[in-house]
């Protein structure tokens, strides 16, 4: 999540990256997602290359929301604990999530 804040250019006021949380970082990237989203409706000449990247990130975007809720905060917040087979349906959305993720994200861009 800290890569994609990086890579979609956001800027933390009063925090160190690596101090922020999961709540503010979601956020963040929301809040970044539409002012994009609103800077291409506003555009006259639309493009297409932009278009899919606010999919793209609108749905990686989406992702990190049900991460932290449904499954992030239960556990850090010890509401709850996983039986074998659910942690198994973790692994593999996250592993998903990360394999689409890392087809526009790196480290290093």
């Amino acid at each position: 999540m800290r890569v994609l804040v990086v890579h979609l250019e956001i800027k933390l006021k009063n925090k160190a990256l690596k101090e922020t949380g999961w709540d503010e970082l979601i956020k963040l990237i929301d809040k970044k997602l539409k002012e994009r989203r609103e800077k291409y409706d506003n555009s006259k000449r639309k493009k297409r290359s932009e278009w899919s990247d606010l999919k793209f990130y609108g749905v990686i975007a989406d992702e990190l929301n049900v991460f932290k809720e449904n499954w992030r905060d239960k556990v850090m917040h010890t509401w709850d604990a996983y039986n074998e087979l659910e942690a198994m349906n973790v692994f593999v959305r996250v592993r998903g999530f990360m394999q689409k993720l890392a087809t526009k994200v790196t480290e290093n861009n």
